[in-house]
């Protein structure tokens, strides 16, 4: 995946929520080649879960994933503008790759396609491709991938598959499932 001017990978709410904890982020920056980072909205206003929040802090920790934070007042007020029409989070992410050249992992569509159109498809990446590309390469048995998505399931995340193995086709048409 390559990012224009930057290395780094800003995840909204979903993304950190979908891959949580030191170990999965780093399988998330394996996959892409990215730094991994998240606005300080996204922790501070959008992780409810103390669970949630204290996995983030950990990968904070671990230097796995970086806080970033909109300051200045272009960043601001793009931010202001695109909450008119996403979540907080969406928004915080959004304005913060677009105004520094960074790639955007989101699950939500509509901000995913607001995104291709600021950003161009390429810096654009949603959790359901990153899980499918990471077993590819072996950075996740199929087990674990499958383990991964039936708690996204259980968590009502919603996602047009109802299996790891759809969600596999739908990246990779027409070639094998994982053993």
């Amino acid at each position: 995946m390559t990012c224009g001017r930057s290395d780094l990978l800003v995840m909204d709410t979903t993304a950190l929520i979908n891959f949580r904890g030191t170990a999965e982020l780093r399988i998330v920056s394996r996959s892409t080649g990215l730094r991994l980072a998240t606005t300080a909205v996204v922790f501070h206003d959008e992780l409810l879960r103390a669970e949630t929040r204290a996995s983030a802090q950990v990968a904070i920790n671990d230097e796995v994933l970086e806080l970033v934070d909109l300051v200045g007042e272009n960043q601001l007020n793009l931010w202001q503008h695109l909450r008119r029409r996403f979540g907080t989070g969406e928004a915080s992410a959004l304005a913060y790759a677009h105004i520094h050249g960074t790639c955007l992992m989101t699950d939500d569509q509509r901000c995913f396609d607001e995104a291709a159109a600021l950003l161009g498809a390429g810096r654009c990446v949603r959790s359901g491709r990153v899980l499918a590309e990471a077993c590819a390469a072996g950075l996740l048995t199929r087990t674990e991938a499958e383990n991964i998505f039936a708690r996204w399931l259980e968590e009502t995340f919603r996602m047009p598959w109802e299996t790891f193995e759809q969600l596999w086709d739908g990246v990779f048409p027409g070639e094998d499932y994982p053993l």
